[in-house]
């Protein structure tokens, strides 16, 4: 997915992650803050931060974007590996590492949807 191209346009952008170009601009430093702390702290780190393989999503306004866009539409991660040019392996490990940093920079907690509903009464108080 293109973020540039995205960016250029609200409604798109807007329909793609719920917030405007505007306010995703204003996370982003924060964000990335809080990415480069994240990766800093790792343990047992080989090399410097930004040393190593390169991923799909490399800099921290593309890894905002993504995990906007996933918490937005909700995509399986077959969909979101389609959309992201990566692997399934690699979209769960984003949502995984890249969730907790967006909710310290938001600095809520955020809830995704429950995937399994076992029960009719299970869904029934779920969605009244």
């Amino acid at each position: 997915m293109d973020l540039n191209r995205a960016l250029k346009n609200n409604r798109i952008f807007r329909a793609l992650t719920g917030i405007s170009p505007e306010e995703f601009q204003s996370l982003l430093p924060v964000f990335t803050q809080f990415v480069i702390e994240v990766a800093l702290s790792k343990q047992n780190r080989k090399r410097g931060y930004g040393g190593g393989r390169q991923g799909n999503i490399r800099n921290p306004e593309k890894k905002l974007f993504f995990i906007l866009v996933y918490l937005k539409t909700y995509p399986t991660v077959d969909v979101s590996a389609y959309m992201f040019n990566s692997s399934k392996t690699r979209v769960a490990e984003w949502v995984v590492a890249l969730l907790p940093i967006l909710e310290k920079t938001l600095g809520r907690t955020l809830s995704l949807p429950k995937r399994k509903i076992s029960t009719p009464e299970e869904f029934l108080s779920l969605f009244p």
